[in-house]
């Protein structure tokens, strides 16, 4: 009885890491015979994101073939001809859309969006999911073969799609498959992580292209007053913003309250939109090999 609620145990604590957010890295996803590969990076530290640019390149001659304006998840895949790179989101999490409407693979080829696949229209019958924590899973085990998708699915079915264009090919019972693979020792394909890019903190911006802090010039242009987190406040803005290489800022994400009511204040969430189209930044925080880079910070502010 131990040794079972010691494995339970495990178990959900893997679902609960998984459920959680983590860093993003750049890395490499080499297709099954190792002709092709592409290098994704991200353009925010946050592994569900899906700001940033995937590369493809001949893997001899080291030549650019032609790019993705996404970052492609780990965990995704290339096809043996270079041409079709499939990305793979292998949990549900967008509060904002119904579960249905997620989209749970891309395919792209030769860098342009080919077709999107949510869990009613991979199949004539709606994929099974289980939702743990905030997450819902959609699929039991994913691997490619000889340019074929093999889909397990959570109500012991397996999808086949060529995995050049996303068309179905077969379904069939799991039992099947599995006699067919030895799925313990299929062959991984060839990847590789940078876990050892420097980014920015978490939190902070960086200083306007005239040196000065964010804090104090955003917070006279609203004739307020900044305070430190804990203080006293009565109002706070919650700014995720992406800076290019030339200094520019544009609103990724940006809400403003009221604390007493927690009532958005539109008045104010304009007044920082606008503050930030005309603002110029530094741009020696953004990671070398991103375009542009996601920047957040909480703004407390109090009248003056």
């Amino acid at each position: 009885m131990r040794k079972v609620l010691l494995v339970i145990l495990i178990l959900l604590s893997k679902l609960v890491m998984a459920s959680l957010p983590g860093p993003a890295y750049p890395h490499d996803l080499y297709s099954q015979n190792e002709h092709y590969y592409f290098h994704a990076v991200p353009f925010e530290n946050y592994d569900w994101t899906k700001l940033g640019k995937t590369i493809v390149y001949d893997s001899k001659t080291k030549k650019e073939m032609y790019r993705i304006s996404e970052y492609v998840s780990p965990g995704s895949f290339i096809t043996n001809n270079g041409r079709t790179v499939i990305d793979i989101e292998y949990t549900l999490i967008n509060p904002l859309k119904k579960t249905d409407e997620e989209t749970i693979m891309t395919f792209f080829i030769d860098g342009k969006k080919l077709k999107e696949f949510n869990i009613a229209n991979v199949y004539k019958e709606k994929l099974t999911i289980q939702i743990f924590e905030r997450v819902s899973y959609w699929e039991e085990n994913l691997f490619i073969y000889n340019d074929t998708l093999y889909i397990f699915t959570l109500d012991d079915q397996a999808i086949l799609l060529n995995a050049k264009d996303g068309e179905l090919i077969a379904v069939k019972d799991k039992e099947i498959i599995q006699a067919q693979f030895d799925l313990e020792n299929l062959p991984r394909l060839k990847s590789k992580e940078y876990t050892d890019v420097k980014y920015p903190d978490v939190y902070g911006f960086p200083d306007l292209k005239n040196g000065s802090k964010l804090k104090t010039v955003l917070t006279n242009h609203l004739n307020m007053k900044a305070v430190e987190e804990g203080e006293q406040y009565m109002f706070y803005a919650w700014m995720s913003i992406v800076i290019d290489r030339k200094g520019s800022a544009k609103i990724y994400y940006l809400n403003a309250n009221k604390k007493a009511s927690e009532e958005e204040l539109t008045p104010l969430k304009d007044q920082i939109e606008q503050w930030f189209k005309n603002a110029k930044f530094k741009t020696n925080l953004i990671p070398p090999e991103c375009d542009e880079w996601v920047f957040k910070d909480f703004l407390y502010l109090v009248e003056k």
